[in-house]
């Protein structure tokens, strides 16, 4: 069974993410804590290799909203 999922993850992935797209900000928030929190316990909280291989797969657009969302976060950090 894990692997008929796992196939439609792979299948899947990048229409579940077009359709997140036009969704309210706190769905996106909760689809990317939700994407955080799995890998965070998938990894056993060291994310940070696994979070290499993800860039390098990761697209020009999706690098430039990362960027985006990790300056928000920055700037929100800075100024609390």
């Amino acid at each position: 069974m894990a692997e008929h999922i796992l196939t439609a993850n792979e299948k899947f992935a990048n229409a579940v993410g077009y359709d997140y797209g036009p969704a309210s900000s706190t769905v996106q928030a909760e689809l990317l804590n939700g994407f955080a929190h799995s890998l965070n316990i998938a990894c056993g909280g060291k994310s940070d290799a696994q979070i290499h291989y993800i860039v390098d797969e990761l697209s020009n657009e999706a690098r430039k909203v990362f960027i985006e969302i990790a300056a928000s976060i920055s700037f929100q950090q800075e100024n609390a």
